[in-house]
């Protein structure tokens, strides 16, 4: 919600080494140890991020070095409680995303003492964790912005909730007096999930006492796809999802479940995380009218200048964050079909979980790309052009107008 308080993504090297990262999986048989990969960069966290790791495998497989991704998803809040502790982790089975972006391969970590882990990937702010303080010399890294929203069944009539709804709801339970009411049909995460921790966080209840059904983000899918069965059910059953689950189910048709419309404590409407139900424009996530979002963090450790100490690690984050634009994928395109916004088309930002919303203009635009890509409506003023065109600052005077001198993605932009 605008008010007077808003103040406020090297090109890559060719894909000759793809043979260097995928020769260990041949061997079916045997299992293969995570610190025995080339370059293994160990990524432990959210399972929100899932989607980027099939585009950033083949990506870090084609650096002169490859790197091997290696990830594990325990949830935002134990990958930054492993980080911040002893630094390591162990495990049978981690996932290993290959150069070409499947994750068929995984690996073991069976050492004692575990293999470093490079990177904690998470939904939230490190403080929002219970007990979870990044240690000094870690470096808290912005991604793309995710919204959480309290999803149901496409045959329910309930198209909105507010926060003291959502209070009573998923802190009282069957005591709510809500629509909600049976603790059976309220489908939840856990305490190490960032979907309910940022949740959590915006309706005022401990993650770790939510009233429902636990389960993982498959569960609650499936929980709300079953409740479409007849009417009743489905007007009584509620679920907590991320705005990318709900935009590309795993588990049933597309468009099983939908979010309901959330007004936030102060808000006199409730608002989707796009402009309206029907669209994919994400608007009111990029100008702060949807409450429930933040960015992806990356955590890592960094020199006395800021920069990941680790080489690998700044290659994943650089990616992430579109400090660098791959030339092998679109992640801007990838961003847009899963609801998620790229820093670069936001408009507000914040520095707290759930803190209050400052304006916001990133150094590298994207607006008009993102707005092309989810299909909505393209101001005329973005315009085509070839960044070929542009001079060393950046500027394309021959294709853009003086207001959008900056040529980004193929459109004139503002920054």
């Amino acid at each position: 919600m605008r008010t007077k308080s808003l103040h406020l993504l090297g090109r890559l090297a060719a894909l000759g080494a793809v043979a260097v990262a995928t020769t260990w999986a041949n061997d079916a048989a045997a299992a293969t140890e995570c610190g025995s990969l080339p370059h293994p960069l160990v990524v432990v966290g959210s399972s929100a991020v899932k989607p980027f790791m099939t585009l950033l495998g083949p990506a870090l497989a084609a650096q002169s070095s490859p790197i091997s991704l290696i990830y594990q998803s325990p949830g935002s809040c134990a990958g930054q409680d492993a980080y911040f502790g002893a630094g390591t982790t162990t495990g049978t089975g981690l996932t290993v995303y290959d150069a070409q972006g499947t994750s068929g391969l995984t690996c073991d970590i069976t050492a004692a003492e575990g293999l470093a882990i490079d990177i904690a990937i998470s939904d939230v702010f490190d403080a929002t964790c219970p007990n979870s303080e990044a240690p000094s010399g870690v470096k808290d890294f912005h991604g793309p912005v995710q919204s959480m929203v309290f999803a149901v069944s496409k045959a329910s009539s309930r198209q909105l909730i507010s926060y003291e709804a959502a209070y009573l709801t998923f802190g009282l339970g069957a005591d709510g007096g809500t629509y909600w009411n049976d603790v059976a049909d309220i489908f939840v995460r856990d305490q190490n999930s960032g979907t309910q921790q940022m949740i959590a966080k915006a309706i005022d209840v401990p993650a770790a006492r939510f009233q429902g059904t636990s389960g993982n983000g498959t569960a609650i899918q499936t929980g709300l796809g079953n409740a479409a069965s007849n009417q009743e059910l489905a007007d009584g059953t509620i679920g907590i999802l991320g705005m990318d689950v709900v935009r590309k189910p795993s588990v049933g048709a597309v468009g099983d479940y939908v979010p309901l419309a959330y007004q936030h404590l102060g808000q006199t409407a409730a608002y989707y995380p796009s402009s309206d139900f029907a669209s994919n424009d994400m608007q009111n996530t990029r100008d702060g009218h949807y409450a429930i979002q933040g960015p992806v963090h990356m955590f890592t450790k960094v020199n006395g200048s800021g920069v990941p100490t680790k080489a690998d690690a700044k290659t994943f984050i650089d990616y992430m964050t579109g400090a660098v634009i791959p030339s092998s994928f679109d992640l801007v395109k990838l961003e847009a079909s899963i609801s998620i916004v790229p820093d670069c088309a936001m408009r507000v930002t914040r520095d707290a979980e759930i803190g209050a919303f400052m304006s916001y203009m990133p150094d590298v635009s994207c607006e008009c790309k993102f707005l092309f890509e989810v299909g909505a409506d393209v101001p005329a003023e973005c315009g085509s052009c070839d960044a070929a065109n542009n001079d060393d600052h950046g500027v394309n005077t021959q294709e853009c107008p003086k207001s959008r001198q900056h040529c980004n993605y193929g459109f004139c932009e503002v920054q």
